[in-house]
């Protein structure tokens, strides 16, 4: 044998010793991943072998996950890097399960057992009153998924249930008859769903205290690795039906079909994209986003929360009672801050198929020379509870507004008539009250006063809009509140004036008058008017 032979053949043994790669760990996606294609329905984890498991149903993943905002879309091609393995089981202690054939009703045990919960009273002494709301109906085809454990014949929870005393905010674990105190941290690191914990009366079942769980262990937060297919020791070793025939114990493995539906198809766009200057105002609602969200799929969808940034000048101190209004069923959802410019809508709604929702955001603005925006920055910002085909240009942006403060009042008289003539109403022209935000500022006690030059008792009567104001020791008070901005002025001369000069004349000055905006804020008069003179023919 030559030396290149022996070379070639040496190489060749080292390669037939090294592990294989698979095209997935060319481009490997996490352990633990969630995936699916933009075209089928079924949801898949990954386990740490590069093994895709499929989610049977929606309510097995949410079992798992409070929602959809991990799952990750890949292409067709990727995923069939990923060679399909077993279904994914209910997580223990979260649901009781049976099957349509049999009214038997079972909790789930760490890591896949199921235990006949023996009678109603045991079922309401582990799980209250409303025990059978727990309950879900499990296709006989996904049954035999499962072990058969030991019928639970006394109130004590399988293990993997989380319960909650009346009185005591902590959640434990229960594992073999002792309850395990959980730490914040290892409710995240285990991906906990406090949802899911069992609400117990203060000292209604004792279970002895275990060591406290404080960080991840994957025999509670993974939904594969301890899906097992061989009991313990503490188990029944043999699989059995309702008939009590011995099963086998292959895995069977559901077709991934499309049990979470097609992908719903959602388009969200924002109605208001003007620039609006506005005035500062902390009574009244001010309209800043309209979102419009059409549900053009055949499956319902769940808004959970929208979280917008506030943009500009202005933080949170420029708004306050920030609002969604739902326009076609007026529901309203109040929002939260969150530090300087963030404000938090957990919504909850529901948009039907085939239907659409219009929200309103309102607010109340309180700082003034301020430049205000609201903006859903990404689509990570607006959250549906389900996988959808989302369409929307992102940034969302509201109306862009600048907010003034409140202006100052000038009174004046517009007049067009100022000749008065004896024996008839006089229109003279409009008391106009420039920049008074018609309908927003409210006026009280005007009161006018007449000066005379060549002419005495010259004014029997002034006419403010609908209001004949008599002369009181030369003052004519207009005592009612009003709102509007311009009123039209009448004058009614006395038939016995007497002249005194050769120019008989007048002029009308508004001498008081308070006002105060509908925000409690006092009215400033830049100055209270005097008309020019009123020329009178005898």
């Amino acid at each position: 044998m030559n030396k290149k032979t022996i070379i070639a053949l040496i190489l060749a043994i080292i390669l037939s010793l090294q592990p294989s790669f698979s095209r997935a760990q060319s481009n490997p996606l996490p352990t633990g991943a969630l995936m699916r294609t933009s075209t089928a329905g079924a949801i898949y984890y990954l386990d740490k072998n590069n093994m895709r498991h499929v989610f049977p149903d929606e309510k097995v993943f949410k079992s798992w996950y409070k929602d959809f905002l991990s799952v990750i879309i890949v292409s067709e091609d990727k995923i069939k890097d990923y060679p399909l393995q077993n279904n994914i089981r209910y997580r223990p202690g979260t649901r009781l399960i049976k099957i349509q054939s049999d009214p038997k009703v079972y909790a789930i045990e760490t890591p896949n057992f199921l235990r006949w919960i023996k009678n109603e009273d045991i079922a309401r002494a582990l799980y209250g009153a409303d025990w059978a709301k727990l309950v879900d109906d499990l296709p006989d085809s996904l049954f035999f998924d499962y072990i058969m454990g030991n019928e639970i014949s006394q109130p004590i929870h399988p293990t993997g249930t989380i319960v909650k005393y009346a009185g005591d905010t902590n959640l434990y674990l229960i594992e073999g008859g002792k309850k395990r105190l959980i730490s914040a941290n290892a409710i995240t690191e285990n991906n906990i769903n406090s949802d899911f914990a069992i609400n117990l009366p203060a000292g209604s079942i004792i279970y002895a205290n275990g060591n406290s769980l404080n960080t991840k262990e994957t025999q509670y937060s993974d939904p594969v690795i301890y899906q097992s297919t061989t009991a313990t020791t503490s188990q029944t070793t043999t699989i059995q039906n309702q008939t009590s025939q011995t099963q086998t114990t292959t895995p069977q493995t559901s077709t991934p079909s499309q049990v979470f539906g097609a992908l719903p198809k959602v388009n969200v766009t924002t109605l208001l994209n003007d620039n609006v200057t506005i005035y500062e105002n902390g009574i009244e609602f001010v309209e800043l986003m309209d979102i419009k969200i059409e549900n053009i799929s055949s499956t319902d969808v769940t808004l959970s929360s929208i979280k917008l940034d506030v943009v500009g000048y202005a933080k949170n101190t420029s708004i306050s009672n920030p609002a969604f209004t739902v326009s076609s069923t007026g529901a309203n959802y109040s929002g939260s801050y969150e530090g300087d410019e963030w404000i938090t809508f957990s919504l909850g709604l529901k948009i039907l198929a085939g239907k659409t929702s219009t929200i309103i955001l309102k607010g109340k603005l309180l700082d003034s020379s301020a430049s205000l925006q609201l903006k859903i920055p990404t689509a990570a910002y607006f959250i549906i509870s389900e996988p959808i085909d989302l369409a929307a240009s992102f940034p969302l942006n509201s109306r862009l507004l600048t907010v003034q403060s409140k202006p100052t009042i000038a009174p004046q008289f517009n007049l067009t008539n100022t000749t008065l003539i004896k024996g008839t109403y006089n229109y003279i022209g409009l008391i106009n009250f420039a920049n008074c935000l018609g309908g927003k500022t409210t006026f009280n006690n005007l009161i006018a006063s007449v000066e005379e030059y060549d002419v005495s008792l010259a004014v029997q009567i002034l006419k403010i809009g609908d209001r004949l104001l008599s002369n009181s020791n030369n003052q004519f008070i207009y005592g009612s509140s009003f709102t509007s901005c311009e009123f039209p002025l009448y004058v009614i001369l006395n038939n016995n004036l007497t002249a005194t000069g050769a120019s008989p004349r007048i002029n009308i000055k508004v001498t008081s008058v308070m006002g105060l905006f509908n925000d409690g804020k006092t009215t400033i008069f830049s100055a209270l008017p005097t008309s020019q003179d009123l020329n009178i023919t005898p």
